[in-house]
């Protein structure tokens, strides 16, 4: 490989490797965790903050990508455009599709297919006694290993609300003495 093309491949793909994990339907899970509304915030990636794409400016990482010699090379064979974008599934590059996007998780909290969640059912506070009752049926029949599906079955609470309850229902009933009922051994 001639220097030349060795140098327009790292410039190019230097700026779409952060593009790849700071931008668009397929970016890190990280750190679309850390751009999601609180109350669907996955639990498991709760607790590992993606610092690296916070750092970047990334409307300037897109406006560079676009610059580079390769990307102007690939943009002259339509066949070849869709490789010009973080993934297959993302919008065409503009300048500033990437902090679109990432504005549109934060305010929408879109999934996986960049769809907005649902947010005009789920409630925040204090649980209501219905919802608790149906978390309590939901906690008999599937555990404290399926708060998805217990989720699902409240339909105003997301899957984060629901396993800091469980937790804090578990906790509750431990510090009062009633971690030796069989109906709290079953569930956990």
């Amino acid at each position: 490989l001639p220097k030349d093309d060795e140098k327009e491949m790292v410039e190019y793909f230097s700026k779409w490797e952060i593009l790849r994990q700071c931008c668009g339907e397929q970016m890190s899970k990280y750190w679309k965790n850390d751009l999601t509304p609180e109350v669907y915030k996955k639990v498991a990636l709760k607790d590992h903050p993606h610092p690296f794409c916070a750092d970047h400016d990334i409307d300037e990482i897109e406006k560079g990508f676009m610059e580079t010699k390769l990307y102007s090379k690939l943009d002259a064979y339509p066949n070849m455009r869709p490789f010009n974008k973080p993934s297959l599934r993302d919008g065409e590059l503009n300048g500033t599709y990437c902090s679109s996007y990432n504005e549109r998780i934060k305010t929408q909290a879109l999934n996986f297919y960049g769809q907005p969640l649902p947010m005009e059912n789920i409630r925040t506070g204090n649980w209501t006694e219905e919802e608790h009752s149906i978390f309590l049926e939901g906690l008999k029949i599937h555990g404290s290993s399926k708060p998805s599906k217990i989720a699902k079955m409240l339909e105003t609470r997301t899957v984060m609300q629901v396993y800091t309850h469980m937790k804090d229902y578990i906790q509750q009933q431990v510090q009062s003495g009633n971690d030796d009922d069989d109906e709290l051994v079953k569930v956990m």
